[in-house]
């Protein structure tokens, strides 16, 4: 009995782990796709000149993970004036704070009608600083918490057995 409840301690602390470090790699894939779909985005705005409820709706064809289904879109672009759909997509992404801030600050600067080029470059910075940030952090801990977790719980287990 002993022995099985050492090996559920230390199976605990070890999948505590890895979910610690899979936490991690979502964080990172989510801001590479972010900063993805704001690249796609200044494509749509300054190249192809549309409009940003366009713009929306275009990316949400595109990441339909990040924006949701394009019907949601589709019926709220009628009823919703885009600074609220706007912020209603950036809270549905639940993005770290870093990129939320980015996308909060591009939502208001294209609307303040400031001039695109330079909104989507300062939010690409700031998109592209985070994603680095995270795939560094990632690469340093994507191991350690597994092992951490597993060696916890071996000296959890040591102590109560």
């Amino acid at each position: 009995m002993r022995v099985l409840g050492a090996a559920m301690i230390i199976a605990a602390f070890g999948g505590a782990g890895l979910a610690a470090s899979g936490e991690l790699d979502r964080r990172f894939r989510l801001l590479r796709e972010l900063k993805a779909a704001a690249e796609r985005m200044r494509t749509l705005v300054c190249l192809d000149r549309l409009a940003l409820p366009e713009a929306l709706w275009e990316l949400a064809k595109a990441y339909p993970t990040l924006f949701g289904a394009t019907e949601e879109i589709s019926s709220a672009l009628g009823e919703a004036s885009f600074p609220e759909l706007w912020i209603a997509c950036v809270e549905r992404i639940a993005p770290p704070a870093e990129a939320a801030s980015a996308l909060r600050q591009l939502g208001e600067a294209l609307l303040a009608g400031e001039e695109p080029t330079r909104v989507f470059e300062r939010a690409l910075g700031e998109l592209s600083r985070a994603e680095e940030a995270s795939r560094r952090r990632r690469e340093q801990d994507l191991r350690l918490y597994p092992a951490a977790g597993l060696s916890l719980g071996c000296l959890l287990a040591i102590v109560l057995v």
